[in-house]
């Protein structure tokens, strides 16, 4: 794959001093854990209610706001959705969708070459493993991410439960803890919960629930190989879920992060993949916005 050209630019200074807030230390393990589909108000109240505690022992709970905008131009109007393939697109590459090219889950291509975290990461140093693993196979498998295929250690993509992701992500943890790494672990749910309950059912809260199991499972698996303090985790949804109806989630911009990474606060979708990359001392590339 073709290195990307890396450009400063004014506008990602915050980004460029990240390294210095987390005391100049690149952290060089990464574990992004995806809740696909998480309303910010149901999340809010399951974490301050001690339903998550999981979660709650990885960070503060933050708000995440999913980009509307395609070409960040402060439009009013939206022409990027809050689906999974756009959102997905933004998070993981920092670009909107007049440079990734997926707009909403009908209208997408293939992530631009060399656009993506991972081949960047892989650029800068192929020793750091890199794992892409998630359980929506048609919106986020090859379909959108074909490009990285060669450039990851591990790409896995199919319709499976949150367990078998979480399963996957740890056999990575205990073959890769004594090096460096960037995984990425996709539950897809409560976002198929909730088209089929609907956000205000007991199913769609279960739902995160069972997602901060198995989040409880891969902080052990990093306590086990005495690893959790200096991996970086980030645990984050790709849109939230309700709105403009209860069972889909058209114009639900409205999710969460939460990390141990003290620089994350409220953030921009769009804002991510920066604060990803920053770990390994790379700067976002320039998407022209």
């Amino acid at each position: 794959m073709k290195k990307i050209l890396m450009v400063v630019l004014a506008s990602l200074l915050v980004i460029s001093g990240l390294a210095f807030a987390r005391g100049d230390q690149e952290a060089r393990k990464v574990l992004v854990v995806i809740f696909d589909g998480t309303q910010w108000d149901k999340i809010e109240t399951l974490y301050t209610s001690g339903s998550t505690p999981n979660l709650a022992r990885v960070g503060s709970l933050h708000h995440l706001t999913t980009n509307q905008d395609c070409f960040g131009s402060g439009a009013s109007y939206q022409c990027m959705s809050t689906e999974t393939r756009p959102q997905h697109a933004t998070m993981l590459t920092g670009c909107l969708a007049d440079v990734h090219g997926t707009f909403d889950n009908s209208v997408f291509k293939f992530i631009p070459d060399g656009l993506t975290v991972y081949e960047q990461i892989e650029a800068h140093d192929a020793s750091i493993k890199t794992a892409h693993l998630v359980s929506k196979r048609r919106q986020i498998g090859m379909t959108l991410f074909g490009n990285i295929t060669t450039d990851v250690d591990v790409f896995y993509a199919s319709k499976v439960k949150p367990k078998l992701i979480a399963d996957l992500a740890i056999s990575q943890i205990h073959r890769w803890w004594n090096g460096d790494f960037f995984i990425v672990a996709h539950f897809r749910i409560p976002d198929v919960i909730g088209h089929r309950h609907g956000i205000n059912s007991k199913q769609y809260l279960q739902a995160i629930i069972k997602n901060d199991v198995q989040l409880g499972r891969l902080l052990q698996a990093l306590e086990q190989h005495g690893i959790r303090d200096e991996t970086q985790i980030y645990v984050l949804s790709d849109h939230g879920f309700g709105y403009p109806r209860p069972f889909d989630h058209n114009n639900s911009p409205n999710t969460f992060i939460v990390s141990n990474d003290p620089v994350v606060t409220d953030l921009m979708m769009e804002d991510v993949a920066g604060i990803l990359l920053a770990n390994f001392g790379i700067q976002p590339p320039d998407c022209g916005q």
